[in-house]
């Protein structure tokens, strides 16, 4: 830096080298004149890309090299470095655990419980460090919100990953202060970003609303895995940390207030579904806001208070066993709503609009199943499951789908005797689902989990789903059978190859 304008730098001598010059104004000093190595800062970009590249290509390939890409990307987080360094530096510590994962996975030998579980316990940590450090002070560029978008998104993924681990039987628990500390980061960034999105700042900004959506989903993700992790340990943190952001939220007034009312609903309800008995106590304060949104902005929020009923129908507790029958004919009113047309809305926000109402069906369904499964003695479950099982399979909300398809696998297998009804009057409807959505899935072979998010079936699924036919059709009755077959003939769903023997 030379701050003396007659002891000018050497513009072209040092752009030769790859090194830029330009003026900065400061306040009480002047003008002042500074190098930057962007050849240096450029090559440091390029290396991490590079990097990226190989771990996606090769994978499991490197996973002796693990530590060390740990060690090069660990410094690169800091706010010292531009932010396309720290933006591949942050997204690379999620990848390393999966790599890991693939091969713990494998059973190769290569990696041991106990540096798997120390990896993936330290990048949850790092990163959860480096949403911390990501604050976006007002009137900042947008290249910041996109950094703290890719954080958030790279924590959301580890804390994912864990929650797959721990399924799979590694001993996998996040420490009390941990937990405390992502819901604390987390509530302050959601915090911040309502904020910004209420002041009229994010109107300003070029796809303002889009990266406020993007960063507001990548928390409400991360906070759900979180809890889906830590379970009943939970509760107590998001009393502490996010309980008061939450609940304020659900009584939020006025035009905009939508997507803030879906962001605190979906934390509560995940809280309700995951966390156990402690966490049905915030179940008095989600049902009002669900029976509103459903009859005062179905397409808003229709698709995120109906799969809330199906969450109280199965973890509500005892408090919900009144609301049951009125909760049946707020869910049965979305499968009989329809999208009108006329006025102002043209062609493609009645399509949209369609399309959300579709998901919300979908939704409906599945939740209505919860209600037979789950409230038999404040319900009528056979009429419930006459009325919804021929619409299924579930096609336009693919999440939801893969639960609720899953679920009936479940509860099938097991012998749930609400579900195959009176007599087995179920069974047939039931087998034609399973044989539809193996059908759909029997020809996959990625093990890309994005590919499989898109799928009726996820790939555990498919296995279960063939197991648990293939028990059925071996000691069930001859004519059970052929009547099932029959009966998802008649509805154009044959046998899936996997069961033809």
């Amino acid at each position: 830096v030379a701050s003396d304008a007659t002891a000018s730098l050497d513009a072209q001598e040092l752009e030769e080298q790859g090194i830029s010059v330009f003026e900065v104004h400061h306040r009480g000093v002047g003008t002042v004149q500074v190098a930057v190595n962007t050849s240096e800062v450029q090559e440091k970009e390029l290396a991490c890309r590079t990097l990226m590249q190989y771990t996606l290509d090769v994978g499991p390939l490197l996973v002796p090299l693990a530590p060390d890409i740990l060690r090069a990307m660990e410094p690169l987080l800091s706010t010292r470095f531009l932010e396309d360094v720290r933006l591949v530096a942050s997204w690379m510590l999620p990848r390393v655990v999966e790599i890991m994962r693939d091969a713990w996975q494998a059973g190769t030998g290569m990696v041991q419980d106990a540096h798997l579980l120390e990896v993936a316990g330290s990048c949850v940590s790092k990163l959860t460090a480096v949403v911390a450090q990501d604050a976006i002070p007002p009137a900042s560029p947008s290249v910041l919100v996109d950094l703290l978008c890719i954080s958030a998104d790279s924590l959301r993924e580890c804390l994912r990953l864990c929650k797959e681990l721990a399924d799979d039987g590694l001993p996998l628990v996040l420490p009390p202060l941990l937990v405390q500390q992502i819901f604390h980061v987390l509530r302050e960034h959601a915090g911040d970003s309502m904020k910004r999105r209420y002041s009229g700042e994010v109107a300003a900004r070029e796809d303002g609303e889009e990266r406020e959506d993007k960063l507001q989903s990548h928390i409400s993700d991360a906070v759900g895995w979180t809890i889906k992790l830590a379970k009943a340990a939970a509760v107590e943190p998001f009393v502490q940390e996010l309980a008061p952001l939450a609940v304020g939220l659900l009584g939020a007034e006025g035009e905009g207030v939508t997507d803030a009312k879906s962001f605190a609903l979906c934390m509560l309800l995940d809280l309700i579904e995951y966390a156990g008995e402690a966490a049905q106590r915030f179940g008095p304060e989600v049902l009002p806001v669900l029976v509103q949104g459903i009859q005062q902005d179905l397409v808003g929020m229709g698709q995120t208070c109906v799969y809330g009923f199906g969450v109280l129908a199965q973890h509500g507790g005892a408090f919900f066993e009144p609301s049951v029958a009125p909760a049946v004919g707020v869910i049965s009113a979305v499968l009989a709503h329809e999208v009108e047309g006329g006025g102002e809305a043209d062609e493609e926000d009645l399509e949209e609009a369609a399309e959300v109402l579709e998901r919300a069906k979908d939704n409906a369904r599945s939740a209505l199943v919860k209600v037979a499964l789950y409230r038999p003695q404040q319900c009528r479950p056979q009429e419930l499951l006459a009325a919804v099982l021929p619409d299924y399979p579930l096609e336009s909300d693919a999440f939801e789908a893969t639960e609720s398809h899953e679920l009936l696998l479940r509860e099938f297998g097991a012998g749930n005797e609400l579900l195959l009804g009176p007599g087995m009057a179920n069974v047939p409807e039931l087998l034609r689902i399973f044989m539809a959505v193996l059908s759909a899935v029997e020809d996959e072979q990625s093990d890309d989990p994005a590919v499989w998010e898109a799928l009726p079936l996820s790939l555990r699924g498919r296995e279960l789903a063939a197991r648990i036919i293939a028990e059925f059709l071996t000691r069930a009755q001859p004519e059970v059978v052929e009547a099932s077959v029959k009966h998802a003939a008649a509805r154009g769903v044959g046998v899936p190859r996997c069961l033809t023997g």
